[in-house]
Parts: structure tokens; C-alpha cells; sequence
């Protein structure tokens, strides 16, 4: 399967403490990339894409207007485009490596 998988670390940020954090379950999207070519800059630009739809599904603006709420977001944005871009790295490192040998 050719897809990362975005966590959102929200529900950890947004609780008040860590105990009830730990109880809930954070969302998670699955990008899908199968059907990109990471090796041409639009494939790159594309997962790029759909990786900050990504972040704007498990990381959504909060409704309340406060300091804290915008703060939490700002971090919850942080973390997961952090993991998932490293996901991304990890990919594209493994494209890169790709050697093709002659059959003879």
C-alpha cells in the first residue's frame, strides 16, 4: 500500500491534561500516493498538496476565538505536518534509491 498516514496530535494539545488525552483516540487521514509520480516535480508538488489537505482535516481552526485555542492549533499544525513531511522524506528517499538492472 503507497499511502502515509497522518496523525494529528489534537487531542493531546487540545485536553487540559495529559490523563484524559491519553484516553481518546487523535485523528488520523491516510494520503494516498499510489497514483503520483514522485519523481517528477508535479508528483512531488501533488503529495505536498494533499498533504496540507491533510493537516487541514486533523487539524481544523478552532471555532472559539482565544489565545490558547489559536496557540494549540498552531502546534497541532506543527506536529503533524512534521511527521507527515518526514513520512514524506522516507518515500522519496526510497524512489531515489531505485536502481534498474539489465537483464544480461
Amino acid at each position: 500500500m503507497r499511502s502515509l498516514i497522518l496523525p494529528a496530535f489534537a487531542a493531546a494539545i487540545l485536553a487540559g491534561s495529559a490523563a484524559p488525552a491519553m484516553a481518546e483516540v487523535a485523528p488520523s487521514v491516510v494520503v494516498s500516493y499510489k497514483d503520483l509520480n514522485l519523481a517528477t516535480p508535479e508528483g512531488r508538488q501533488e503529495l505536498e498538496t494533499r498533504i496540507s489537505a491533510a493537516v487541514n482535516t486533523v487539524c481544523a481552526r478552532p471555532t472559539r476565538s482565544s489565545v490558547r485555542a489559536g496557540q494549540q492549533w498552531v502546534e497541532c499544525r506543527k506536529v503533524a505536518e512534521n511527521e507527515a513531511f518526514s513520512q514524506a522524506d522516507q518515500v522519496l528517499a526510497m524512489n531515489d534509491s531505485i536502481q534498474v538492472a539489465s537483464a544480461d
